[in-house]
């Protein structure tokens, strides 16, 4: 391959990075832009509907029922007429009444029952009370708005329908700007990269790639395609948002003109019933957040009782009102809440930083591999060999099956206990947060045993067909997980995922422990940790944003999909014998040797006091911010933004901070890990919501990260743990530490039913315990350590 047909590649491999990157970009500024229009027709549809349920109710309070309810039928056709005269870019096409045992009473499709899918959105038993509940279905929109009796009890709902195609007409003129400015930007952004990639030199006089050189080049091209679309996506946005704003402005002005004029018509001068519109008003408000308030009169309407504010024109939106008998006519002024448009515009800046993030998680992992690929190309044909391949190479392409392999496993791990209390039906006596903690707990499980087997299995049957076996695991429990509507079914599918995860992993380090030599047996282990944590760190972002596009079953198909990439990188990259010098099988391998270490009593100290402890604080970020989460009305994308910054931490913070904890011996160091733990809960503790969350998780990713370090040292030079292999020691400590994982979710579930600040508090009183106890247990006793002093206490 000839250096023109290697840029060709790369440039070619970087563009469809960033276009994928400004093609999420776009598509984020879009839900954006139609979850705003949507709301904005729904407000003013509220507003109209809600007249009609008060007329309704007020019949109900003089006797009448809303199941036998004469005349209902010509009120809602005189309704929906009387709505449709004010313009409107979406109109009420169908109304009818629903009754609380979802029977079409009266209006569209008397006679027939809701459809399943709108049950719950016809759910006003709740004790909040709920304004209305809005819900797409098929090709309409449903608003569905309580009615209540004289007894405050709810009876039944009225449905205002509107076309979701109708919505899409005016929806389609913004996405088509959006395209526009989509391929104006990529235009540029390819001429700028076309220009890079073929007038610099991308490898040194070895012809190895210059890598950090090519990836700093290509993350800076990215930003600067992510800042052009993201800055003409907003403004874009913030234009189109206030034309749609003020059209929703007119409805609302209209209606509230239309119910004023019937007071006039019948000779009530506005200045006799203008002091008496307050409630009026305060529930337009509330049904409208798009407004600010609303000026009528001389008098200022707002939710809080505050003073209209200096505005910009824009904002604002004036009609005239019918003159009444006097001929006055007063104006009514509606402000627009600028608050309302930046909520939007900072998602869509946080999701952008968001996509930036990891995409450069995606180029680098790319870029590494391209560039390995490319320069292995080139070298077989300029040697004329079938197979040309160094450890760095081979090393690379590791990196680039774990990162893989690590989306695959990780995509769903914002969104379990979300998925899981979809499924779940309440059991009496069986705890909720128990239940939902359960398929994580599985996980943890079955992987504790396929790591302790698959060290075995690997030792008879070799890596590689171990590691398709886990293949077949990962993608039959992707499927099924999308697939399952059981929630123990499901619970199976995910213990089917615990062993591909378990069997992958251990077969890969495998694969790197056969290299030839020590230092490239740590390069490649050293690579499939980075691609780990790196696809761990994307993964985590990556599921949390399709699950709320896409929905959680094409997520887990979309990791199914995924599982393609390893497999033919195994089949036609990586060195084709199946078995390294030295991973020859061994059929008579005992299956529990050197178990007996577990009865030394340092060993078992170690190992209750610290390990058990780390490996189940890993389930705060795992579980217990998934399930708080959900209680709490948190987005599945901040859960995903929270797991990448704890990611963030583990992998890239805490390595920096190893060499100061240098200084101190291993045990000591250790400790300190364990004080970042108690940090993070206390974190929480001390403030109970999502910045609490943020800055707890970044105290837990430093102390995973410090910890699996020196918690590794720390057992390899126990004098009992060094009388057995290194590698069977490194399979009992995973072992055990994915078994005391397996209970997490159970520890932060019983932390749960004391109330998440209290239940956390009591973890770190315990925590901080265990702590203190190791760090007093054993001072006599010496055990040989490779960092620090030398020596650390036992």
């Amino acid at each position: 391959m000839n250096n023109r047909k290697i840029k060709i590649n790369l440039l070619l491999v970087s563009l469809v990075i960033i276009i994928s990157v400004l093609a999420l970009t776009g598509l984020i500024t879009a839900n954006v832009f139609e979850q705003k229009y949507t709301q904005n027709t729904v407000f003013p549809k509220v507003i109209k509907g809600q007249k009609l349920v008060s007329n309704i109710e007020n019949a109900l309070k003089y006797g009448k029922q809303l199941d036998n309810f004469f005349g209902m039928e010509d009120t809602l056709q005189s309704w929906l007429k009387q709505q449709n005269q004010t313009e409107s870019d979406v109109p009420i096409e169908k109304v009818s009444i629903v009754l609380k045992d979802q029977q079409i009473k009266y209006g569209f499709n008397a006679g027939e029952t809701l459809a399943p899918e709108l049950w719950q959105a016809n759910n006003f038993t709740s004790e909040d009370e709920i304004l209305f509940s809005h819900q797409k279905f098929s090709d309409y929109h449903h608003i569905l708005l309580p009615i209540y009796d004289a007894n405050k009890t709810w009876v039944g709902s009225l449905d205002v329908i509107f076309s979701d195609g109708e919505l899409q007409k005016n929806i389609n003129d913004f996405l088509n700007l959006l395209k526009r400015y989509l391929i104006y930007t990529i235009a540029v952004i390819s001429l700028i990269l076309a220009v890079y990639v073929f007038a610099a030199r991308h490898f040194d006089n070895q012809g190895n790639l210059k890598k950090r050189k090519l990836i700093a080049a290509f993350i800076l091209i990215l930003g600067l395609a992510q800042i052009i679309y993201g800055s003409a996506s907003i403004q874009l946005l913030r234009g189109t948002y206030l034309d749609i704003s003020h059209n929703t402005a007119y409805e609302i002005a209209h209606t509230i003109n239309y119910d004023f004029q019937k007071i006039v018509e019948k000779g009530v001068p506005y200045d006799y019933f203008i002091d008496q519109v307050d409630t009026y008003m305060e529930e337009i408000l509330e049904m409208a957040p798009l407004l600010e308030g609303i000026q009528f009169g001389g008098k200022y309407y707002s939710r809080d009782g505050s003073t209209p504010q200096t505005i910009d024109k824009g904002y604002s939106y004036n009609v005239v009102l019918s003159p009444d008998v006097e001929g006055n006519e007063p104006i009514l002024v509606s402000y627009i809440s600028p608050d309302y448009l930046k909520e939007g515009i900072k998602e869509i800046i946080i999701e952008m930083g968001t996509i930036l993030v990891i995409a450069f998680f995606i180029m680098v992992e790319v870029v590494l591999f391209a560039g390995v690929y490319l320069s292995k190309k080139a070298r077989e044909e300029q040697e004329q060999k079938e197979q040309v391949s160094t450890s760095e190479d081979d090393s690379l392409i590791l990196r680039m099956v774990s990162f893989i392999l690590a989306i695959v496993c990780y995509i769903s791990v914002s969104f379990i206990p979300t998925v899981m209390n979809e499924l779940y039906k309440p059991i009496p006596g069986v705890s909720t947060e128990l239940f939902l903690g359960l398929p994580i707990s599985i996980v943890f499980f079955t992987g504790a045993i396929f790591t302790f087997l698959g060290g075995s299995w690997i030792d008879r049957y070799g890596w590689q067909k171990i590691l398709y076996f886990s293949f077949i695991c990962l993608f039959v429990a992707s499927i099924m997980s999308g697939l399952v509507k059981d929630p123990f079914i499901f619970i199976l599918a995910r213990g089917i995922h615990g062993v591909g995860y378990a069997l992958a992993f251990i077969a890969l380090r495998s694969y790197a422990v056969g290299f030839a030599g020590e230092e490239n047996q740590k390069e490649a282990i050293s690579s499939i940790n980075s691609g780990l944590y790196s696809g761990i760190n994307t993964a985590a972002v990556l599921g949390a944003m399709a699950m709320e596009k896409i929905g959680y079953e094409k997520t887990f198909y979309l990791g199914a999909v995924l599982l393609v990439i390893p497999v033919l990188i195994m089949l036609f990259i990586l060195p084709r014998p199946s078995l390294v010098p030295g991973q020859r099988p061994e059929k008579n391998v005992p299956l529990f040797k050197d178990i007996n270490v577990f009865k030394n009593t340092r060993v078992l100290t170690f190992l209750i006091l610290i390990s058990a402890p780390m490996a189940i604080s890993v389930l705060f970020v795992d579980y217990f911010v998934p399930t708080f989460a959900l209680k709490n009305s948190i987005t599945v994308s901040d859960v995903g933004r929270i797991v990448l910054l704890n990611g963030i931490f583990v992998a890239y913070v805490s390595p920096f901070l190893l060499r100061f904890l240098s200084r101190f011996d291993t045990k000591k160091a250790l400790i300190i890990s364990r004080c970042c733990t108690v940090l993070g809960y206390g974190a929480f503790a001390l403030t109970g919501n999502l910045v609490g969350l943020f800055i707890a998780v970044s105290f837990l990713g430093l102390a995973d990260g410090l910890g699996n370090v020196y918690e590794t040292e720390y057992f390899l030079h126990l004098d009992a743990v060094q009388s057995m292999g290194r590698g069977q020691a490194l399979g009992y400590l995973g072992t055990i530490r994915k078994l005391a994982q397996s209970a997490g979710p159970q520890v932060f579930a019983l932390g749960l039913a004391f109330g998440a600040i209290k239940g956390i508090s009591l973890i770190l009183v315990i925590s901080l315990g265990l702590t203190t106890l190791f760090a007093l247990v054993g001072r006599k006793a010496q055990v040989k350590g490779v960092s620090g002093s030398g020596s650390i206490t036992g």
